[in-house]
């Protein structure tokens, strides 16, 4: 997969995006536009955002997942706030 694919997907807009409404409103409420932004976080910073629940997260995975991208809910090399 190449980085032009990843970079694709990330950019589009979750309003957009095959999810539910539910999904949808809680990313408007994080203040999440494409899943660029939700993915530019750590996961620390990820569950501290109001509204966070692992309803929302398990939608997200299984999204990411079915398009072999769930390796970018992971924190970079050296950005693990652990």
């Amino acid at each position: 997969m190449g980085q032009d694919f990843i970079s694709v997907q990330m950019d589009l807009l979750i309003l957009e995006l095959e999810l539910s409404e539910e999904f949808k409103s809680k990313c408007v409420a994080m203040g999440f536009v494409t899943l660029k932004d939700v993915t530019s976080l750590n996961p620390e910073e990820l569950g501290n955002r109001t509204g966070f629940n692992y309803a929302w997260l398990g939608e997200l995975a299984a999204f990411l997942s079915e398009r072999k991208l769930l390796h970018l809910l992971q924190p970079l090399p050296g950005n693990n706030p652990g």
